[in-house]
């Protein structure tokens, strides 16, 4: 029999409202705090711009930069995370 052991998990969520302007103040805060998981919303940054500051060497990134005005999401995962695919989705049907 096996058995799974999960330390409670730090996820942060931060409407960053323009994360460029506050690079430093947040490059900081990941040092500082190490997160599991950061949720930002409100980048405001384009698609170049995601690819050159929303990169940070500890964390695995997804992210949907804005399109127009505004907007802009990602998720950092910090890679101390173990990560694993749970289900292989096809259309129509969940297989797990």
């Amino acid at each position: 029999m096996e058995f799974l052991f999960l330390e409670m998990a730090v996820i942060i969520q931060w409407n960053c409202n323009n994360l460029v302007s506050k690079l430093e103040l947040f490059k900081n805060f990941l040092d500082t705090y190490d997160p599991d998981i950061v949720l930002l919303c409100e980048l405001k940054v384009d698609e170049l711009r995601d690819n050159f500051y929303i990169n940070f060497s500890n964390f695995y990134k997804v992210s949907k930069p804005r399109i127009n005005f505004g907007g802009g999401v990602a998720i950092l995962i910090n890679k101390k995370v173990e990560l694993f695919q749970a289900c292989y989705l096809t259309i129509g049907t969940w297989n797990s």
